[in-house]
């Protein structure tokens, strides 16, 4: 190789990499713009809940937002839905109502915002913030399985943590076929203790729509003597 064919071909390497060095300062402005705007655009997004309301740990889709809003209506709650971030309002303190209303209309097991495997630490919520977030979504999931056992039509699951001298509560509300049978009865007991932590089945409460105990039917005496 001559030394002009040397020289022409340390230029070469030299100019490509100039032009390789170029396009990734070029793709990393760009990318840097982009981040910029994405978190200008979450920001702009943000939006202002009215003051009396909270929002609802839950992301509505506009087609789903109507039936959602009719089912909080029907349960007596004042609510509102808003299309920019997908986001639904109700009173102050009265999310588990809200939350209650919606499993029992069918509509809240199976929303993705309850699914465990997609709850993600968030650096804005506090501690206690994201063990609610972890709460509601262990509720769902529990809602949307016991919904699909047979003779049961609707569900909610509400966990109420130890307090005082309280142990670890449960409350289950059922919308059914039927009446409650003992079978069914375990089936739904059985189910929540064994996934709630420190709750024992002594402590899950089965009740119907309006907050009433169930009643079991009465074990039948197949040795008494029937009445003459």
């Amino acid at each position: 190789m001559t030394r002009l064919q040397t020289v022409l071909l340390v230029l070469g390497f030299a100019v490509v990499g100039a032009v390789v060095g170029e396009l990734n300062y070029r793709r990393t402005q760009s990318s840097s713009a982009a981040g910029s705007a994405t978190v200008q655009d979450a920001a702009q997004k943000k939006v202002q809940v009215p003051e009396g309301m909270q929002v609802l740990p839950l992301t509505a889709e506009p087609f789903a937002a109507q039936a959602i809003l009719k089912a909080l209506t029907e349960a007596g709650l004042v609510a509102q839905y808003n299309e920019s971030d997908k986001s639904v309002w109700v009173e102050e303190g009265r999310e588990q109502a809200a939350l209650d209303a919606l499993a029992l209309a069918g509509i809240l097991p199976g929303s993705e915002q309850f699914d465990l495997s997609d709850i993600q630490a968030d650096p804005e919520k506090s501690p206690e913030d994201y063990k609610r977030q972890k709460e509601l979504a262990l509720q769902n999931s529990l809602s949307s399985m016991i919904s699909m056992f047979g003779g049961v039509q609707a569900c909610s699951v509400r966990i109420l943590e130890a307090k005082d001298t309280k142990p670890v509560r449960a409350e289950v509300r059922l919308r059914l076929d039927g009446s409650m049978t003992r079978s069914l009865q375990k089936q739904i007991v059985d189910s929540v203790a064994g996934v709630v932590e420190d709750l024992q089945p002594a402590n899950v409460a089965l009740l119907d729509e309006s907050g009433n105990a169930l009643e079991l039917p009465k074990a039948i005496d197949l040795f008494s003597t029937p009445a003459s």
